[in-house]
Parts: structure tokens; sequence; C-alpha cells
């Protein structure tokens, strides 16, 4: 009867971790970044863009961090809508004290600002992974 028990047990236990590791693999996903160049190095607009993808179905709470990513990544698009040649944007990630921040800097020009130095910083208050690409690292 105690190997009955024992065995059954056993089943309970590997069925329950096997359901917890598939319900845990399926929504605990990394957002994973890249960086979107464009296809010539020496393009007279240059921008990189930061770029975020996440394989399988996202969770609620990784779907709320997509959200706020776009809403951070605004500022940007919109400034790109103005800038001319010659323009060199690049972005870099930093994770740090719990807080993500995103970081666009380089040369910009403008019509109406004519050539400058460009920074912009988004901060978001959660990190959305811990492995960041190198090409994305300071």
């Amino acid at each position: 009867m105690n190997k009955k028990i024992i065995v059954i047990s056993v089943l309970v236990v590997l069925v329950l971790t096997g359901t917890g590791f598939a319900s845990y693999s399926r929504y605990n996903n990394d957002i994973k970044f890249g960086v979107g160049k464009p296809t010539d190095p020496n393009a007279p607009v240059y921008v990189e863009e930061l770029v975020c993808y996440c394989e399988g179905d996202l969770s609620e709470k990784q779907s709320e961090m997509a959200k706020k990513l776009s809403e951070a990544e605004k500022g940007i698009h919109e400034d790109m809508k103005n800038f001319i040649a010659p323009t060199k944007i690049t972005v870099k990630v930093e994770v740090k004290d719990g807080k993500t921040f995103i970081t666009y800097s380089g040369t910009a020009t403008t019509k109406t600002e004519g050539t400058k130095e460009y920074l912009r910083e988004e901060v978001v208050d959660f990190v959305f992974t811990k492995d960041i690409p190198e090409e994305l690292k300071d």
C-alpha cells in the first residue's frame, strides 16, 4: 500500500511540475532587444531604432511592458520626421536600479535648427530583460 501511495504521489508531482513549467515558459518569455539599422551605414539620414520582440504569447505584464516601450519611443519617432541629411543617431540601452534607460544620441540636422548634437533619454520603470545585446550597451 505504501508503494502505491508513493508512486501516485510521484506521478502527481511530475504532472503538476510539468504543467507549471509549461505555463511558466509560455508566459514568461523575456522581451528581447535588437537594433534596427538603415541598410546603408553611410545613409545621409542614419537613425538606429530600438527593436523588441518576444517569441510566444505575451503575458499581461509583458503586454503592458511592450505598450510602455512603445509610448517611450514616440518621442524619437516624432523627431525623426524632421531629420534631414546629415544626421547620425545611435541607440543604447542600460538597465540600472530596476529601470530601463533608452538613450538616442548623435548629430541631427533639421531645416529649422540646422545641425546640432542630439540627445534623448527615455526611462521606463521596469526591466524588460536582463540580456541586453552588446550592440546596445555603451
